[in-house]
């Protein structure tokens, strides 16, 4: 079947409201794309105007309809197309497609919208900003992209907290975003929700390798700056976006100079905005990948069919970026199969913000549950032990704590297979030690020193920073207990536990044991920890002891 290619972009002259002149077609593959002739965070009324475009290949370009709107993020079911954006009267738009051709306004919401993306089972999510000194992300569900509603907020003291971008993929949502934390530590943050955009936690903590939002190793999405582009192809995430001022590419990285324009110029015409490609397998440790040289940074992202596609451009100024893209700009579209070889397809002559597919053909999105991650047991993690429990029938498979490191790393293995993850965490000589991290999705286990097979002791953790979709049904605590739960539920399945409150975290002794603790000291009281953050449970430790911070 021949890909067509649809933009929604800045209009090439000026016009209101859908172009109905259109003529009806049975529904076709089609590359959706969005843009605005206004860069997202220009709050407020003002005269906005955005445009669809359709390519039956990529490199020859028509425009389908003007509309009264700037847009920003676009997303696509097999039957239906959705673009979000920003109106005239400063409120967030959305408009819909069962075409891909012909648009219409589906909705109007009070904040304007940064981004759109569909995830699994059908259900759409929608983010945006309003502008104000506090950080604050409203987070909008919909499961026909028609009918929205706000399901959640991110909140935040930090200054200029807004959306960059959002997709789903690998069991999770992730949502990019520009964070502050003073003028010298502003970068791209991910954000992920495992739970239909509820709660929203940074991955940014996760033990890894060092890097810092201001740090060299590795530069990944903390060297890029506004707007970003997000995808995911079923194995792994990919971001791309203009390189912040001031940062030097990476050694290898292949960040070229590129092509931001000063007034009245366009993408790819003087000016010197520099790109970044960065691939994720989870979303949570960025690597960067080549882009060539002397071209302008990409801007947004999509897969489809075994291809990368992304539109270079525009970039605008006021995010720390390198040059900025007038309004009248034409840009270039790219494909790649490996994001590393990216060859034009075409040029389109408005400033493309966003890209997606309009696939008739593709598959009912499933659960998003990682190919080989998992099996169909549920896994309860208690004071004594870990159990696998079917779903029907039989009796409980457990694993006693007391059977040892080794022994668990074969019981885990023969229940979800390989881990997903592996890698040595150093401690601060301190309060902590050397640790080796076995990681299978949202449940790690912790092995004291370098080598699991001498270790004599282990923990178990199961987080929110690292759970997928299915995990929050699949994976349960003592008690009932799993993530996502709320304080009231923890508060009637253990009443009057013990507790230790820091600062924003709230530890809960949910279940105890007498086996002895994670460190192997005979006697000691060990059990289920419940780990809570704004009033949910975000992990699940065991066999811990509830002890004070160091």
């Amino acid at each position: 079947m021949t890909v067509g290619i649809l933009t929604v972009g800045t209009a090439a002259c000026s016009g209101g409201g859908a172009d109905d002149s259109a003529p009806s077609r049975p529904r076709e593959r089609i590359m959706v794309a969005v843009s605005g002739d206004r860069p997202y965070g220009t709050w407020g009324p003002a005269d906005r105007s955005g445009a669809v475009w359709s390519s039956p290949d990529g490199g020859s370009w028509q425009r389908r309809a003007t509309l009264p709107a700037s847009l920003y993020g676009v997303a696509a079911s097999r039957d239906r197309a959705v673009a979000v954006g920003t109106d005239r009267a400063g409120r967030g738009v959305v408009y819909g497609s069962d075409d891909g051709l012909r648009w219409k306004r589906a909705a109007n919401l009070p904040t304007p919208l940064a981004d759109v993306a569909l995830g699994a089972g059908g259900t759409w999510l929608a983010v945006g900003s309003d502008g104000g000194p506090r950080g604050r992300i409203p987070v909008y569900r919909s499961t026909d992209g028609r009918s929205w509603q706000e399901v959640s907020v991110y909140e935040s003291s930090r200054a200029g907290l807004r959306p960059l971008a959002l997709a789903h993929g690998g069991g999770r949502w992730l949502m990019l975003v520009w964070d502050c934390a003073g003028a010298a530590l502003c970068g791209v943050r991910p954000l992920a929700s495992v739970d239909q955009g509820r709660h929203w936690y940074p991955t940014a903590d996760d033990p890894g390798p060092p890097r810092s939002l201001d740090g060299e190793v590795p530069f990944g999405l903390a060297a890029m700056a506004g707007p970003v582009g997000l995808a995911h192809d079923g194995k792994r995430w990919a971001a791309v976006g203009p390189q912040r001022v001031g940062r030097k590419p990476a050694s290898g990285a292949g960040a070229g100079a590129g092509a931001g324009a000063g007034a009245g110029g366009g993408a790819g015409e003087g000016g010197s905005a520099r790109g970044r490609v960065s691939g994720s397998p989870t979303g949570h440790v960025w690597t960067d990948t080549k882009w060539s040289p002397g071209e302008p940074a990409l801007t947004a992202a999509t897969f489809s069919h075994g291809t990368w596609f992304a539109a270079a451009g525009p970039v605008d100024a006021g995010e720390g970026t390198q040059g900025a893209s007038g309004g009248g700009a034409s840009v270039r579209v790219w494909s790649s199969r490996d994001l590393r070889a990216w060859t034009p397809a075409g040029t389109v002559a408005a400033p493309v913000r966003d890209l997606t597919v309009f696939d008739p053909e593709a598959a009912r999105p499933g659960t998003g549950r990682p190919a080989g991650a998992g099996a169909n047991a549920a896994l309860r993690i208690d004071a004594d032990a870990l159990r696998a429990v079917p779903a029907k029938g039989a009796a409980a498979r457990t694993f006693a704590y007391d059977r040892g490191p080794l022994a668990l790393t074969k019981w885990l293995t023969d229940h979800y297979g390989p881990p997903t993850d592996r890698r040595e965490i150093a401690g601060d000589g301190i309060c902590s030690r050397d640790e080796t991290l076995l990681r299978w999705d949202g449940l790690s286990v912790m092995f004291p020193g370098d080598d699991p097979a001498a270790a004599t002791s282990f923990h178990v953790t199961h987080a929110l920073t690292w759970a997928v979709e299915d995990d929050l049904r699949r994976v349960r605590g003592a008690e009932g207990i799993g993530l996502g739960a709320a304080r009231t539920e923890v508060d009637r399945a253990a009443p009057g536990a013990e507790s230790i409150e820091y600062e924003d975290t709230l530890t809960i002794l949910l279940a105890e044991g007498k086996q002895g603790s994670a460190e192997g000291e005979p006697g000691s009281e060990a059990g289920v920890v419940a780990e809570l953050i704004r009033d949910r449970v975000t992990a699940l430790h065991a066999p811990e002891a509830l002890v004070d911070v160091c």
